[in-house]
């Protein structure tokens, strides 16, 4: 009876160990997309910086300039940024947190440097593209859609 109790214990230690493992290796192995967006505000709540050198990570710095976008991969929860300014101002540093739930973020920034909340937002591309359908659902070829069945001719037995 001893035998089974220690039997049964230690093979519920190594299945919790299993399961630890698991979780240790998901939260630190999904990768995030990151889009790291250098534009302005269409009303003018922020502008974009002029120029700048971003880098995630202590990667090799990207070069932005006013209005451009590009994206980063990011491996765990959280990651560093590290943005050097071509006008001289000093330098900015910030530690951020992805959500687990999110796969791709929109990082502004114009707002992270100015303290703007959120800087950072869930960005759905399909959902993006899913909006630009719908507006344009209406239209072909730049020609208005027509109902099919007030084309078609009446035939009459």
């Amino acid at each position: 009876m001893d035998a089974k109790i220690k039997k049964i214990g230690g093979r519920a230690v190594l299945a919790f160990v299993y399961v630890a493992l698991l979780v240790v290796f998901f939260l630190t192995g999904r990768t995030h997309t990151i889009l790291i967006d250098n534009k302005a505000d269409p009303d003018g709540a922020w502008q974009a910086v002029r120029g700048m050198t971003v880098s995630v990570n202590g990667r090799e710095p990207v070069e932005y300039l006013r209005g451009d976008r590009d994206r980063e991969l990011v491996k765990g929860q959280k990651f560093s940024i590290r943005i050097e300014f071509f006008d001289g101002r000093d330098p900015f540093e910030a530690t951020l947190k992805v959500p687990l739930s999110v796969d791709t973020l929109l990082l502004s920034v114009p707002k992270l440097i100015d303290g703007i909340e959120p800087a950072m937002e869930k960005f759905d591309i399909y959902g993006a593209n899913r909006a630009t359908t719908a507006a344009g659902e209406n239209e072909r070829f730049g020609q208005p859609e027509t109902d099919a069945a007030d084309e078609l001719p009446v035939i009459g037995f």
